[in-house]
């Protein structure tokens, strides 16, 4: 899930991918779905993008690509980088 705040206007949903930044494989792109602000429902719909690939994933360090990185909510505090949330489970 990205967070696209873009001035209070959110934005139409595109695509996201995930990138290993060891070998740079990407894992796959996905459409994202928009959803509305869960704790203003009455804001701009699309402040949320979401996806749901279902893949395995190895180890390692990836990165989100998000398709409108002018609306992708960012900050110094973050680095700079995009605003993203990932779920997972452990297997062993």
């Amino acid at each position: 899930m990205t967070y696209h705040w873009n001035g209070g206007q959110g934005a139409n949903p595109g695509t996201m991918s995930i990138r290993n930044v060891s070998t740079g494989q990407l894992l796959g792109t996905w459409n994202a779905i928009g959803t509305k602000d869960l704790i203003a429902m009455n804001a701009a719909p699309y402040r949320y993008w979401v996806t749901n690939p279902n893949l395995m994933v190895p180890a390692g360090k990836y990165e989100v690509i998000d398709s409108d990185r002018a609306t992708w909510s960012t900050n110094g505090e973050m680095g700079n980088m995009g605003c993203a949330w990932v779920w997972g489970k452990q297997y062993l």
